[in-house]
């Protein structure tokens, strides 16, 4: 599955451009985006529930091939790329090529800039994803079905404010809000810590049973429930923050160098995703707990916001 995905992602990102005029390809990234997540979704619960099922691994499996032989024959629906570049030469060396590739697309400042933002962007969705299940057994004291409510509630998020961040600018690329986007997840984030500390007494209570809290239970003691609205909000920033970024690094890449700009944008993803699961295990083995954690992200996302801000003035983006 990754070398597909390494495949597919400069494919699909850069033969947008081609497809959709300039005044779509906002609403084009935000049906990406977000359709990306909500599919991620679905996958997970419906291949949880799938796999517990009699015969389960029999029935996902066919599944999965029904749902790549119905995505190759749309795929058929698209015209080919016209784009060539006959005197691009494939370097075999894995390392080699990934570094003379970042070489290349340092050239085109702009295009790089989005890279960096597009990765930050992973780096905070790699942390939220992935300690959201720590977070509601160990900190909220809640059941799986509390992780799954949060997880479903982050990813339909990010879906609704990729959509309305392109309605918001009538398609139009806008990136003067971005470094307040990313202060205001800030805020966000700070704001969920200290409404889980200032609960630590009412959890408290809740520990001396022997079971950990339902969904239903969840929803009904406050503060802990507004947890869910700030998580959605955070969420919805994250997709109005991330579907400009998209459409600048396309518009602003050449056509011939698109896809490799996509790639690079891939690789930086994955090495800030890796990056943040290391620093998070740095920060437990140093004893720090998840919601110092978080507090240390909000912290390095407003000085991320900040950078934005200066890198912006500097190119002039607008």
């Amino acid at each position: 599955m990754p070398d597909i995905s390494a495949f597919f992602g400069p494919i699909k990102y850069s033969i947008l451009p081609e497809i959709l005029d300039e005044n779509s390809l906002m609403q084009g990234n935000a049906l990406f985006s977000g359709s990306t997540f909500i599919a991620i979704l679905l996958g997970t619960i419906l291949g949880g529930v799938g796999v517990l099922m009699p015969n389960g691994t029999s029935i996902m499996s066919v599944a999965i091939i029904a749902i790549a032989l119905l995505s190759y024959g749309v795929s058929l629906w698209l015209k080919p790329s016209t784009v060539k570049n006959n005197e691009l030469l494939i370097e075999v060396n894995l390392f080699k090529s990934s570094w003379q590739l970042i070489g290349l697309c340092k050239r085109y400042q702009t295009s790089f800039f989005a890279v960096w933002a597009i990765s930050w962007f992973w780096f905070l969705g790699a942390v939220m994803l992935s300690q959201i299940p720590t977070l509601a057994k160990y900190e909220l004291l809640a059941n799986e079905g509390v992780a799954t409510a949060f997880l479903a509630v982050f990813s339909v998020g990010i879906a609704l404010g990729s959509v309305l961040v392109s309605q918001f600018f009538n398609n139009h690329l806008n990136l003067k809000w971005h470094s307040l986007l990313l202060g205001l997840i800030s805020i966000l984030l700070v704001a969920m810590v200290w409404i889980i500390e200032q609960s630590e007494s009412l959890l408290f209570l809740y520990s001396k049973s022997a079971d950990l809290l339902s969904f239903n239970e969840f929803i009904m003691i406050w503060p802990l429930n507004t947890l869910l609205i700030l998580l959605l909000l955070i969420a919805v920033l994250g997709g109005a923050y991330i579907v400009p970024l998209y459409t600048l690094l396309q518009t602003q890449t050449p056509v011939k160098v698109r896809a490799r700009m996509v790639a690079v944008n891939n690789i930086l993803n994955a090495f800030l995703m890796v990056l943040s699961a290391i620093l998070v295990m740095i920060g437990f083995a140093l004893s720090f707990s998840l919601l110092a954690i978080l507090l240390f992200l909000a912290i390095f996302n407003l000085t991320f916001a900040l950078w934005i801000q200066v890198r912006q003035n500097k190119l002039k983006i607008v």
